[in-house]
């Protein structure tokens, strides 16, 4: 699933969490998140992003590129 902060220049972190966390969870879910300059709405939108994904599953990982 693609978050959404990158769709648009001033995503909200509010509109980020609900792209980031649908209803219903497809079987093996992937969230794509971006860093870099003027992510502050990204960053602010991870807490309750790691919230709902916790409750709800049971992995997380952190890609990095090598």
């Amino acid at each position: 699933m693609d978050s959404g902060d990158t769709l648009r220049k001033n995503a909200r972190a509010a509109d980020i969490v609900k792209e980031a966390t649908p209803a219903k969870l497809p079987r093996t879910p992937h969230v794509l998140l971006h860093g870099g300059e003027n992510r502050e709405q990204t960053v602010a939108a991870l807490p309750e992003i790691i919230r709902y994904y916790k409750a709800r599953t049971t992995v997380s990982r952190s890609l990095t590129r090598t």
